[in-house]
């Protein structure tokens, strides 16, 4: 039954008209069964009447407007005692609906034409020019209430689909927002820690192009060599921007993950820092999401201990896992230089929002604080999330 209801929904898509003619002419059907008689007269009118439905979608207010003045002037006629008057009420109670279903404000024009159609049934029910005033009574109020919810049925209906248009708007604008908002964090973690370690690379390459030739060319190769895993990094990011939509052809480019911290640290160490790194645990079960979070934790404390503390700062990097939950931490101890960073910043930058992003994303924590010497970053990630937690 579904089935049969897409198919004929799609069939009515590509040939409205099909599906207008055929509702006018059950609505000119059911005309004729419900009149006691036609008279060759009233023919014309209950065909412009039950024509009038044909355009329900394309002018529905004209076409209510010509129905209920069909169904107006057979009442008149009716009154005057010239011929019996048909019932159409159904073609007006159709179009009614298509008024309300596609005009704002259609009580405006709407209830004033379905009061005028109860009218007509007032002053002529159907096949009766000369009925009784109990009988007009009992032939106005179902006309009445169904005209009524005809028109109501139609505006409840076009409501209902505006909300859902505008709930699907929003939806949409958020997962926009959300995917802006993930691309800068990557593009953020791949260019600011890239930059920083060609930044650094770049100043003691100076130095040592006047001292150590030898040294200064390695240096600039390294400047080389991260530059061109910074454009490739931020190639791969742009071209998932680009992708029409999350069904690629083509697999996605694989993401950093926690096998390549120890070329990350070991790039970093080359900029001037020194780290000592240690890895404990199984981390290979890890969901992608889980080894890519652990991947820019410590790439963005590492920036940031390459950008405050300096070349000749030491940095203690940990990544423990156990069965239920891996913990990092990337503590400094404030460079050679004056201690700038004793206490957290009153508005942390976008890393450090990023980083707690990502962690809280699978249920987990993170702090990151001024010690007596330097500055610590702490996060503890859940192999699973916690229930309660979305």
């Amino acid at each position: 039954m579904k089935r049969f209801l897409i198919q004929a929904k799609a069939f009515d898509g590509r040939h409205p008209w099909c599906g207008d003619v055929a509702l006018a002419l059950v609505s000119a059907a059911a005309s004729v069964s419900a009149s006691p008689a036609l008279d060759p007269l009233t023919v014309p009118f209950v065909v412009l009447v039950n024509g009038a439905v044909v355009f329900r979608r394309r002018c529905p207010l004209t076409a209510l407007v010509v129905a209920v003045g069909g169904i107006t002037t057979l009442a008149a006629l009716a009154t005057a005692g010239r011929l019996p008057a048909p019932w159409t009420f159904l073609a007006a109670w159709i179009l009614l609906f298509a008024v309300g279903r596609r005009r704002p404000g259609a009580f405006i024009v709407g209830a004033p034409l379905a009061a005028v159609a109860a009218l007509a049934a007032f002053l002529a029910p159907a096949g009766t020019p000369e009925a009784a005033l109990t009988e007009r009574w009992s032939s106005f109020l179902p006309v009445a209430a169904m005209s009524l919810a005809a028109l109501l049925a139609g505006s409840q209906v076009r409501i209902t689909s505006e909300m859902i248009i505008r709930r699907q708007e929003e939806a949409m604008r958020a997962a926009v927002n959300d995917e802006r908002a993930r691309i800068a964090r990557e593009m953020h973690d791949i260019i600011g820690h890239n930059l920083s370690v060609i930044t650094s690379l770049a100043n003691g390459g100076s130095i040592a192009v006047r001292s150590s030739p030898g040294d200064a060319a390695r240096v600039f190769a390294e400047i080389g060599a991260v530059s061109r895993t910074s454009m490739r990094e931020v190639a791969d990011v742009l071209r998932l921007l680009r992708a029409p939509d999350e069904r690629l052809e083509a697999a996605p480019p694989p993401q950093p993950n926690w096998r390549q911290l120890a070329a990350l640290v070991d790039s970093v160490r080359f900029a001037g820092l020194r780290i000592s790194f240690e890895s404990s645990g199984d981390l290979s079960s890890l969901s992608a999401g889980r080894r890519l979070a652990i991947y820019r934790i410590v790439q963005e404390a590492l920036t940031n201990a390459l950008k405050h503390a300096g070349p000749g700062a030491s940095v203690t990097v940990t990544v423990a896992s156990d069965s239920e939950a891996t913990f990092v931490t990337v503590a400094d101890d404030g460079g050679p230089g004056e201690h700038t960073r004793s206490a957290p910043a009153a508005e942390p930058g976008h890393g450090l929002i990023g980083m707690r992003e990502r962690t809280e994303a699978f249920g987990g924590w993170l702090e990151a604080d001024g010690t007596v010497c330097g500055w610590r970053v702490r996060a503890w990630i859940p192999h699973e999330r916690p229930e309660g937690l979305g």
